[in-house]
Parts: structure tokens; C-alpha cells; sequence
């Protein structure tokens, strides 16, 4: 089976960086010696479909056959040059192509590759030579949006095409769409490619329509049907009207006017919008951020920047987040490098990356770009990114209804919701977020995680390798104290899960320490700024943006220190002791988390009872329950400092199991003690199951019958309920 990751490490890696040479005007697609590409497609039958039919779309079938032979030259296809935005257009596609054969579930760590995914732009010589500055630009009237009325395209600034300034979020910049290249142009016009048929299908659809009032794309393209119809037939009185009745069961003649409006300038736009709605990689919308506007000067140093007014919440918040120019190429290379960690977790991540353009001043302006968020999937066509805001209720995501409308409106009519749990491995993903100390990694709405299908996916995480690194405030039950003013919020929405869920998002950071998979990413950043320094050296009016990249350099490093020293607390601390029977069959530490149920006080409703929940939560003061091996090592000795009222808990579960079963069990003063030899595991682990526990609780009367109803509808695991 083929996912995604496989195919972009091989079409990135391979296609980008070898195959299209980028430093020569030939740009032959080679088989270089030194890559394994197209050994890669010839053991994979999957890959090279997916691959082909990328090529193809792009620049038609003919092109595609001669580039999958290793024999095709793009100097023999267009004197264009083909930028790396144009390769990622390719990629972009074909990724979508690959994707329906991405097997279901989750991701497992990926091992780094040679380069990031956020550092695959940096080079990129559109952006180091555009001029960005969009929001003055823009405010002054150089920079236009499309203008579908008068078939007008958007400015084209660092290879995208102008949409509209940034709405989302409050750092300033834009969204834009993959700027329409002279290569596409060629493909549009190249008989049988699919941009071709979609060019001619569209042409051929306006020619048809006879209703009033007409879109200005059919008024234009019937205008000029009818010109060369007139010149065809020496008949200048024909209308617009006649173009139709003139065409029908004359499938000759129809080709011809389709060619002649195909090349008619005027046509150009309302064409080429068409065939970009309906080619994925062109209609992708890009989000280009960090784009800060010149003129907005701080007032106690010209040389820092800051958020624009529109989107500031109000003076201070301005004010408070000022910054050099400096600190804000550092915040957006840890930003693209936070997603390239997140993606080497497996999480589902927007693919962020670094723009290198530059300030009027002549110093180094970092920009990010991403993509918007999608997937194609088998059966359900191409799923947009969703984020959880309106959703969020107590800190739990919610199902919507709806009849009732947007999320949020159905929010506010109901005061009684089900928790959604319909995302996969959704709670392995709570240790990544809190070993990346984001704090803000969910948002106060939920606006900054979301969904693509049942797939969790992040974006922004903004936050994330900052002060919070040093805090060693996570519990062994994936509980954490927050600080008395930075708070982590909302991180209760992966909380709906078990703890064997929770815990693979562990086991998979250790993993990532195994293989090197996690320092592999802050190690490709080191060296790309080791080469920027090294290109800038030999020339004195570089000094200052040498400094920079030092300062960069040496900030990175301490970000990699950080990230160390938490994920080790993590996994050596927090979880080395339950790490030693983690892959231990039955899983006894689900046991652990349903004795932490069992022995103090639980619920099965968020805080304040609006959502019903799958799995239970601990209401009261926890007690920690640990576990070691017994003597002979293939047992187990657990205990936990409940006091006497926990002995007396357990014996009364125990009892009321209509079992004969009881583990051994004894007072240290407050310690209590348990011994589970191996021949008794399988029936204590059996009987500690998180539905086993909530039927107790219900019995005794901890929980109320109404709140478990729901919860029971859910099928909480268990085996035979206490009755």
C-alpha cells in the first residue's frame, strides 16, 4: 500500500532536486546516477501511475510517457522556465492522485528526510526577488484580486496569484492561488491534454447556453464565436443568438470556432479561471503569512514590526507584540520547523514552508507559506481541512446537529450534547501537543486544530518550543498543572479516550528518540542556515545579515536543547516506569488508569454535565497507582498512597463482582498494595475494564443512572456489566 509520505519523499526529494536540474537552461528530466527515482516507480506500480497522472495533467500525456522514459526534455516542451512552484504543482497533484491508496489509520513516526518539508521553498527565486510588502501595496492600489467580470486575473507576486489579504488569525499577509505559468498556457493548448479538454468542454458549454442574462465568460466567448463566424460566412447581420443554432449537428464547424475562441486573447481568463477550478493543485488556495507591512512604523524602533490594525485587538495587543525584524524571522523558521516535528510524529500536518524574500532595507524577510488543508480519499472525493471552532463545548468536541444549523448556532440551542469521538487515535496526539508546550496548540475556539475527514490535522503552532519548554508539570494520567498565567487551553479534547489510546502517542515519541527521527529535523535547519552564512561570506556589506543567521543559529540550538531535556522528562520521567510493561498482553496499564477510577472519585459528563462522554474522567483527588514486576518477573506488584478508604473500595468492587476473585492485597500506612501473580492477570485485568468500573459506580451511586444512559448507547468497552 502506498501513503503519502512515501510519495512525497520520493517525488520532493527526487523530482525537485535531480530531476529537474534548476541551475541549467536545458532542464533535462534525467536518470541520474546518483538518484534511485525511477527505480523507485519501476518496484512500485503505484507510485508511478500516481506520478504519471500528475505529469499528465499538467502538461498531457505525450509529455508524461517521454518523462516516465527519462527522455524528455522540458527545453524541447517550452522555453519557459520551470520554477519549483511549478514542480510543487505537479507533486501537489499526484499526492492527490496517490492519496486514495493512503491506508487507513494512523501515520506512524516518519524518519526525517534528507531535507524538510519546510526548507523545500527557501530557494526558491521567484520570492528572493519579489517584492512582497502586499498590505501597502494593497492599500495603495498596486495590487489587485481577480476580477472574473472583466476577465481580469489577480497581481502575480512571488509566483501566486493575488486572492485577498489575509482574514484568519492576526498576523498579516495574503492568500493566492499558483500563478498561471507559460507552461500551462502551452498544456492548454496542446490538443488532448486534459487541460485541453477541460478548455474545450468549457468553451463548448457557453456556446450552447441560450438563457438571459448571460455571465460576462459566455457573453465573451459567444462575441467571439460570432465574429469568426460572420468572417466564416460573409453574414455580418448573425447575433450573438445564432451562434448556437449555427453549431448544433455541425461537429466540424464546432471545432473550429472552439480553436479560434481557445486562442482569442480576450477569452484568455474567463478560459483559464475554468481549468484552474477544476484542476486541484491550481485551485488550491496558499496562505502566505508574516508579510509585514513597511509603513507601519513602531514608534520606538523603526526597526521592529508589527500586527496591522485590522486584525490587532486593540492598541496594546499591538503594542505587546511588536518585534524586531530579527525575532520575526526566528518565530517563523520555529514555526515551519514545529510542523516538520509535528509531521514526524505522523500527525497530520499543513505543509508549512519558509519564503525567502527580503525587507526594503535589504535584510532577510522570512515568510511562510502554506497550502490550505486537503485530502483526497477513496469514495469521498477531495475532504478540506475543518478547524474545531463553534465545536468546543466544557472542552470537548461535540457532535453538531444539522437541522440546527452552523456548529455554533446548535451550540447555543442545546444545552445537552454527545462528545465526538469519531476521529481516529485521536487522544495519542495529547503528548505531542504538551511536549511541544504549546499553549495556545488547540486555540480558545478550537480554530487552530481541526479535521480532514476522521483524520486529526494541525496547523499553527505558533507557540510551540517557546518559554513553556522548562515546565515539568505532566502527570503519568496525561492530567498537568497550568501555570498561574500562561495556561494550556482546551487540551481536554483528546481527553475522551483511552488510556491505552493516550499512551500510543508515547510509545511512539519513544520511537522517535530511538531513530532520531525528532533531532533529525532541528538538524536540517541547522545546516540550512549554515549554507545561507556560508553564501553570504566574502563580502562586508553582508555582515549584519551573517549576524542574523548567527543569531538564528544559536537560538535554534537552544531550541533543540529544550525539546531534548522535555521529551526526555516525558519518557523517562513521567512514563519510564509504565513504559516497562507498556507492550505487555493484557494490557495492564488500562488496569492502572481503571484503579485511578476506581479509588477516587469519577465522572462520565464534562465539568459542568453538558457533554456525555465515552470514557470516564477523574473527578477527585487522583492517587497515583505504579507498577514494577514481582519476584519471580512475570507478575505484577502495584500500589498507590490511597489510604485505608482505598483498600476498602477495591474489596467492595471486588465483591460486588460476583466473582471469586480477589488479588492480595495490604496496608503500608498509607500505601496501598497489590499483588497480581501471572496466573491471576488475565482475570484482574478482565475485571478492571473501564465499562466494569462505571457499572460499579452507578451501583454505588458515584454516578448518576441518567448520566451513564448515553454513556452506555456508546458501548463503552467492558466485559460482562456489573449487574
Amino acid at each position: 500500500m502506498l501513503d503519502i509520505q512515501s510519495f512525497q519523499n520520493a517525488a520532493t526529494t527526487d523530482f525537485s532536486r535531480t530531476i529537474i536540474d534548476q541551475q541549467t537552461q536545458t532542464q533535462a528530466l534525467k536518470q541520474d546516477s546518483g538518484s534511485s527515482f525511477f527505480q523507485k516507480l519501476s518496484q512500485n506500480n503505484a507510485l508511478h501511475n500516481a506520478f504519471k497522472s500528475a505529469l499528465s495533467q499538467q502538461f498531457g500525456s505525450n509529455v508524461a510517457s517521454q518523462a516516465m522514459k527519462g527522455t524528455f526534455r522540458f527545453g524541447s516542451f517550452s522555453s519557459q522556465k520551470i520554477s519549483k512552484i511549478m514542480n510543487r504543482a505537479v507533486i501537489a497533484n499526484g499526492k492527490q492522485l496517490a492519496s486514495r491508496l493512503q491506508p487507513t489509520g494512523i501515520k506512524d513516526p516518519v524518519v526525517s528526510a534528507t531535507v524538510s518539508e519546510g526548507l523545500r521553498m527557501i530557494g526558491n527565486k521567484n520570492c528572493q526577488t519579489a517584492v512582497f510588502n502586499v498590505e501597502d501595496r494593497f492599500n495603495r492600489g498596486e495590487i489587485h484580486p481577480p476580477d472574473p467580470e472583466h476577465g481580469k486575473p489577480g497581481t502575480t507576486i512571488g509566483g501566486f496569484e493575488f486572492i485577498e489579504l489575509k482574514q484568519k488569525g492576526v498576523e498579516p499577509g495574503f492568500v493566492g492561488k499558483l500563478e498561471w505559468t507559460d507552461a500551462h498556457t502551452q498544456a492548454l493548448t496542446t490538443n488532448d491534454t486534459p487541460m485541453n479538454k477541460l478548455a474545450m468542454g468549457f468553451i463548448g458549454e457557453q456556446l450552447s447556453l441560450i438563457s438571459q442574462p448571460m455571465e460576462p465568460a459566455t457573453v465573451g466567448i459567444k462575441q467571439s464565436a460570432l465574429e469568426f463566424l460572420k468572417k466564416e460566412t460573409g453574414n455580418h447581420a448573425l447575433t450573438p443568438d445564432d451562434v448556437s443554432p449555427m453549431l448544433r449537428d455541425k461537429p466540424e464547424l464546432a471545432s473550429r470556432v472552439k480553436e479560434h475562441v481557445l486562442g482569442d486573447k480576450s477569452c484568455g481568463e474567463y478560459i483559464r479561471r475554468d481549468v484552474r477550478a477544476h484542476t486541484p493543485a491550481l485551485n488550491q488556495k496558499h496562505y502566505i503569512k508574516l508579510d509585514y507591512a513597511e509603513s507601519d512604523k513602531f514608534k520606538l524602533s523603526s526597526r521592529m514590526v508589527q500586527i496591522p490594525k485590522r486584525s490587532a485587538k486593540g492598541s496594546l495587543h499591538r503594542f505587546f507584540t511588536a518585534k524586531t525584524k530579527q525575532a520575526a524571522n526566528r518565530n517563523a523558521m520555529k514555526e515551519v520547523m514545529a510542523s516538520d516535528l509535528m509531521r514526524s510524529m505522523g500527525i497530520e500536518t499543513q505543509q508549512a514552508h519558509l519564503l525567502r524574500a527580503k525587507y526594503q532595507d535589504g535584510s532577510v524577510k522570512l515568510l511562510i507559506e502554506a497550502p490550505h488543508m486537503q485530502m483526497v480519499s477513496e469514495g469521498e472525493g477531495v475532504q478540506n481541512f475543518s478547524d474545531f471552532s463553534g465545536r468546543l463545548v466544557d472542552g470537548f468536541l461535540v457532535e453538531s446537529q444539522e437541522d440546527l444549523g452552523t456548529p455554533s448556532q446548535a451550540i447555543a440551542k442545546r444545552d445537552q450534547f454527545a462528545s465526538d469521538t469519531s476521529i481516529t487515535a485521536l487522544g495519542r496526539n495529547k503528548i505531542f501537543m504538551l511536549a511541544l508546550a504549546d499553549r495556545d496548540a488547540i486555540g480558545s475556539r478550537g480554530d487552530n486544530k481541526g479535521r480532514i475527514g476522521n483524520t486529526f490535522a494541525a496547523i499553527d503552532p505558533g507557540h510551540s518550543l517557546e518559554g513553556l519548554m522548562g515546565f515539568r508539570n505532566i502527570n503519568s494520567d496525561f492530567s498537568f498543572e497550568n501555570g498561574t498565567f500562561a495556561k494550556f487551553k482546551n487540551f481536554s479534547i483528546f481527553d475522551d479516550s483511552s488510556y491505552s489510546e493516550k499512551f500510543m502517542g508515547v510509545t511512539q515519541l519513544q520511537t522517535m528518540r530511538d531513530n532520531g527521527s525528532d533531532l533529525a529535523v532541528f538538524d536540517n535547519y541547522d545546516a540550512w542556515i549554515d549554507s545561507e552564512i556560508k553564501s553570504l561570506q566574502g563580502d562586508s556589506n553582508n555582515e549584519s545579515q551573517i549576524n542574523d543567521f548567527q543569531s538564528m543559529k544559536a537560538e535554534l540550538g537552544k531550541m533543540k536543547e529544550a525539546w531534548t531535556e522535555r521529551r526526555d522528562y516525558i519518557l523517562d520521567t513521567v512514563f519510564g516506569e509504565r513504559l516497562q510493561v507498556a507492550n505487555d498482553k493484557p494490557a495492564v496499564i488500562e488496569s492502572l488508569d481503571c484503579l485511578e477510577k476506581l479509588t477516587a472519585k469519577a465522572r462520565i459528563t464534562s465539568p459542568s454535565g453538558k457533554v456525555h462522554l465515552h470514557h470516564l474522567q477523574t473527578s477527585g483527588k487522583r492517587a497515583e497507582w505504579h507498577v514494577t514486576r514481582d519476584l519471580a518477573g512475570t507478575g505484577y506488584l502495584l500500589h498507590a498512597d490511597t489510604g485505608k478508604q482505598g483498600m476498602e473500595k477495591l474489596q467492595r468492587f471486588f465483591s460486588n463482582s460476583h466473582t471469586a476473585f480477589e488479588p492480595k492485597m495490604e496496608m503500608d500506612g498509607k500505601r496501598l498494595m497489590l499483588h497480581v501473580p501471572q496466573s491471576e492477570i488475565e482475570t484482574f485485568t478482565g475485571l478492571m475494564q473501564e465499562g466494569n468500573i462505571l457499572d460499579h459506580k452507578i451501583e454505588i451511586g458515584e454516578i448518576a443512572e441518567n448520566d451513564a444512559d448515553l454513556a452506555r448507547q456508546m458501548e463503552i468497552p467492558g466485559e460482562d456489566p456489573v449487574k
